[in-house]
């Protein structure tokens, strides 16, 4: 608890973990003595703001196939800890995760070029020096799920996904396998819609025996 009596929760992890704070900071945050901080486990970390973590009284924090150079069990030993899994669709985008090879400059807020969202094979074709319209009817030829062992990818997703699951009681895997081909559920790869955060809100919730 802090010295203003309140109980300090750290939400630590990626945009999906920032997502869950802008819920919790809406919906609970107004009648609960709790002040919550958010830091990002993916970014180098000062010594300042790893102390500062050290003071959480509850932290939430993901389990992912890839966990940050910090993990959430070297924050703290005290805190209350509450799990919960990265989410992943990637498999519906088989060619991001590849910085663009012409990106701009960086501004606040310039995020349209991040590997996320990127293109890998048009990212070639521009480096190729194709013409817009080139690259267009070319993409547009390409047999995608072939090229990109599609399934396969899908496969893997899901059972990394499972094991993500069962590692901090979420059930998300199965919501990816009954819904992805008649709805939207991601944004991007990582950017899940609203079906998937209602899942991870109320599994987080009461885990943390909030009052529904």
């Amino acid at each position: 608890m802090g010295a203003d009596g309140h109980v300090n929760i750290l939400f630590y992890g990626n945009c999906q973990v920032l997502a869950l704070r802008a819920i919790y900071e809406r919906f609970v945050q107004p009648f609960s003595g709790t002040e919550t901080k958010f830091i990002d486990a993916y970014q180098k970390l000062d010594d300042e703001t790893y102390d500062n973590m050290r003071k959480a009284d509850i932290l939430i924090a993901q389990v992912s196939s890839q966990p940050p150079e910090i993990g959430y069990q070297e924050i703290t030993q005290s805190a209350d800890v509450h799990l919960v899994p990265i989410v992943s669709g990637a498999f519906l985008w088989p060619n991001q995760g590849q910085p663009h090879p012409r990106p701009p400059p960086f501004r606040y807020g310039n995020y349209h070029y991040m590997p996320e969202y990127n293109d890998r094979f048009l990212g070639k074709l521009i480096e190729e020096g194709v013409s817009p319209e080139e690259a267009l009817r070319t993409y547009r030829n390409i047999d995608v799920a072939a090229i990109c062992a599609v399934g396969r990818r899908y496969e893997l997703e899901l059972e990394a996904q499972r094991w993500r699951d069962k590692a901090t009681g979420f059930d998300c895997a199965a919501i990816i396998e009954e819904h992805f081909r008649t709805e939207e559920l991601f944004q991007s790869a990582y950017y899940f819609n609203i079906r998937i955060a209602n899942h991870l809100t109320a599994g987080l919730f009461r885990s943390m025996k909030i009052d529904p």
